[in-house]
């Protein structure tokens, strides 16, 4: 996709920051390419290319994040830990939601279309606060672009 989020950025990003439990399957981990196989090793050489390392250090940092910030999986399966911001903007291919705890609230923004702009025009950044922390999420594919999640009111960081 020229100039956004490569789909697999935005498709794990979605995943780890939407309520309900992870799973990825053996090989996802670094974008295997083939089938897997239960008779055979998983195609840990495709690491030596580019595109496998850098879904492979995706994964790395979005498992950071989850960990590193409660709101993620306080409250994973009830109303409490989660709330739309956005989920109606059809014209710019846009969501955004909250991921709340009792220690702090992030603001995840997620763009559908291969226009990087848009985001930052989008009518749900008008809705919410200035963020206290930015937290970007490295495009894969293209260096210059990010997916955004943003940190609210964080009791650890002050």
């Amino acid at each position: 996709m020229n100039g956004s989020a490569s789909p697999i950025t935005l498709l794990y990003t979605f995943m780890y920051t939407y309520p309900g439990k992870k799973l990825l399957f053996m090989g996802c981990e670094f974008g295997q390419g083939t089938e897997w196989n239960s008779n055979k090793d998983l195609d840990w050489y495709v690491l030596d290319y580019a595109h496998h390392k850098g879904v492979q250090t995706l994964v790395k940092d979005l498992n950071h994040i989850y960990q590193t910030h409660s709101a993620l999986f306080t409250h994973d399966f009830d109303h409490h830990g989660f709330e739309w911001i956005d989920c109606h903007d059809v014209q710019q291919s846009i969501i955004s939601y909250r991921r709340k705890n009792q220690s702090e609230e992030l603001i995840v923004v997620l763009n559908f279309t291969p226009v990087p702009e848009k985001i930052t025009g989008s009518a749900c950044l008008r809705r919410v606060p200035m963020p206290k922390f930015l937290i970007l999420i490295p495009n894969i594919m293209m260096a210059a672009t990010w997916v955004m999640v943003w940190l609210f009111q964080s009791l650890r960081h002050g």
